[in-house]
């Protein structure tokens, strides 16, 4: 359970911080509002299909975490790296 609440408050704090800066960049792309409806969606549709995915990843390992926690460090890491990338277009355009 403390492992959880830890879990928990990290991720709050972590969206909570990453949410302003991820969403101006994606409304600097664009004049209209079609990435953002876009954005909203894929955020949603991410948290009705993340503890899916999640509890098939545990189930799959036999109840270890580690290959749900690799999962989730590559889709950070490529969510960073796509940010960087489109912050780039932006400042150079």
């Amino acid at each position: 359970m403390a492992r959880f609440a830890i879990a928990a408050v990290i991720f709050k704090f972590a969206w909570t911080f990453i949410l302003p800066y991820l969403l101006s960049t994606l409304a600097d792309l664009s004049g209209g509002g079609h990435i953002m409806n876009t954005t909203n969606l894929m955020i949603g549709t991410g948290f009705a299909i993340g503890p899916v995915v999640s509890g098939a990843l545990i189930q799959s390992n036999g109840g270890a975490f580690m290959g749900m926690l690799l999962f989730g460090v590559g889709g950070v890491l490529a969510s960073l790296v796509c940010i960087l990338a489109a912050q780039r277009k932006v400042v150079h355009s």
